[in-house]
């Protein structure tokens, strides 16, 4: 049987006011982390959600609004807490690039790693 552990932050949150043009920031953690929880709070009354995309190696990251076109990225749901597992990791001397939209208005997400599932 598998055991599931409580997510366990691994250095500081960041926030991401989300707005309808893509843009990213470096998380970095204080230790290796291997998960991302996510939440997202609306911010001017749009109730949209923020679509993002995390990397460990891409610090040019950028995300599209999905549409009749697929795209890549994740949601966070307003008022939702998610965990996310990172592609790869994250750690001290590598960071996680996490790029955020929104779809219209402004939406604030709210992103710390660290491991274990929420």
């Amino acid at each position: 049987m598998a055991t599931v552990n409580p997510f366990e932050p691994g250095g500081k949150t960041i926030q991401i006011l989300a707005t309808t043009t893509s843009q990213v920031v470096a998380l970095t953690p204080d230790t290796i982390c291997n998960q991302l929880l996510v939440t997202s709070h609306e911010n001017s009354g749009s109730g949209k959600p923020v679509y993002f995309r995390m990397s460990t190696t891409d610090p040019a990251l950028t995300v599209t609004v999905p549409s009749a076109t697929a795209q890549y990225a994740l949601i966070a749901i307003q008022d939702d807490i998610r965990t996310y597992t990172i592609p790869g990791q994250c750690s001290p001397t590598q960071p996680l690039y996490i790029a955020a939209i929104t779809e219209s208005g402004t939406a604030e997400a709210y992103f710390t790693a660290g491991n274990g599932k929420s």
